[in-house]
């Protein structure tokens, strides 16, 4: 009976430290994968950052009375904006993008500059990896080379 016992002891601790290894073990995989995730994260956090919430500002060799057109264009006719609000007298238009979670209202407002104009995107908040005031850009650039009369000299 003596030597069954300590067999089974054996077994028992033998057992108890092939539990206690492999616990360990993923216990340390564990933490390392989650400080590799925490690391990334800040990462990402990090490189967002500027990404929210950021005002962008374009430049426009053409005055704001020209520019405004197209802007309200842009906002009305794009078919990508909600308009919220288009002030002529201080030349603000205020759209809504998106739906549900990814639902955003931005803001573009001209202002006269000695050379042009600017055109200043303001968003009131910015998701993930969007591109809201780079994609009003294009659009308006596209709008406005459509409205733009061809130069005199050209046929």
């Amino acid at each position: 009976m003596l030597d069954r016992r300590k067999l089974h002891r054996r077994h028992v601790h033998e057992a108890a430290v092939r539990i206690f290894a492999e616990f360990a073990f993923s216990t340390l995989i564990n933490e390392r994968l989650r400080m590799r995730y925490f690391v990334l994260a800040c990462l990402l956090a990090f490189a967002a950052v500027p990404m929210f919430g950021e005002v962008q500002v374009y430049s426009y060799s053409m005055p704001c009375g020209a520019l405004w057109p197209a802007v309200k264009d842009t906002v009305r006719n794009s078919g990508n904006y909600a308009t919220v609000l288009l002030d002529d007298a201080e030349m603000v238009a205020s759209f809504a993008i998106g739906v549900g979670d990814g639902f955003r209202i931005e803001s573009a407002t001209l202002n006269p500059t000695d050379s042009g104009c600017t055109l200043r995107i303001s968003p009131l908040y910015q998701p993930g990896l969007a591109n809201d005031a780079g994609d009003f850009q294009k659009r308006l650039d596209k709008k406005l080379s459509v409205l733009k009369p061809p130069p005199h000299g050209s046929k």
